[in-house]
């Protein structure tokens, strides 16, 4: 794993280590929250996500969005 071609490490529990610049510049102190995302994994500050979840709420369109992918 990589961020801006600095290496990261994977821990003995096979954890990846997140890189003190990116985890200083986007919040990440405390609890987070990793959700899948098709190729990827999206990590989030908890209190960023929480907080655009209640600005962006869950509506009738995403689900029907999702429906037609069979999800």
């Amino acid at each position: 794993m990589n961020y801006f071609g600095q290496m990261a490490e994977i821990d003995s529990q096979g954890r990846v280590v997140i890189h003190q610049r990116l985890r200083e510049s986007s919040g990440m102190a405390g609890d987070v929250d990793v959700l899948g995302a098709v190729d990827r994994l999206d990590v989030w500050n908890h209190e960023r996500l929480v907080a655009k979840m209640l600005s962006d709420p869950y509506t009738d369109e995403d689900a029907k969005a999702l429906a037609e992918f069979g999800i």
